[in-house]
């Protein structure tokens, strides 16, 4: 499985709220902040399994556009749902979280980046804990603006290595 390496040095504003416009550049390969881990996220592609802290994810497919099951839930003007399926498995001997409204975000074929939404369908999967053995399936939401493509899920948690997972939108 190919890795997708990051090389890009990040820059953090220092001193914001006294005015300090200085910066300071952390060095190359540092990395995501939230993990030492997630500086270089293993890339696959929609059916593939990927680890993803001890978990076995794979994307099963992706609905563009999704209808929402709820009525009174529609997307805003020029913008419409987008479904990413998932079959999630812990073939561990202890629970595991998995939590898709904090771990995943889609990015479109510009960079830019959405965070998934709650409860948009009966079947969405949430957070929650998944047993030794267990498989759960479902599907997380996005809103996009029309015109936009999902290039990639990105999923991260804390202490995890990340994954991304080509969409085939770029």
């Amino acid at each position: 499985m190919a890795l997708l390496v990051s090389t890009a040095a990040m820059t953090v504003a220092l001193g914001a709220c006294s005015g300090d416009t200085s910066t300071a550049t952390l060095p190359e390969g540092s990395g995501d902040p939230r993990s030492s881990l997630t500086d270089t996220p293993v890339a696959a592609k929609v059916g593939e399994i990927s680890d993803f802290g001890g978990l076995k994810v794979k994307v099963t497919g992706i609905v563009d556009p999704l209808e929402s099951s709820e009525s009174s839930y529609v997307p805003l003007p020029d913008n419409r749902f987008v479904g990413v399926s998932f079959e999630v498995t812990n073939p561990g001997g202890s629970t595991k979280p998995f939590s898709p409204a904090s771990d995943a975000s889609l990015v479109d074929q510009d960079g830019s980046s959405y965070q998934m939404l709650l409860g948009q369908r009966s079947d969405d999967l949430t957070g929650q804990e998944i047993a030794p053995g267990a498989t759960v399936v479902g599907r997380i939401a996005f809103e996009l603006p029309n015109g936009r493509k999902p290039a990639v899920l990105e999923l991260r948690r804390d202490k995890v290595r990340g994954v991304d997972i080509k969409l085939g939108g770029a």
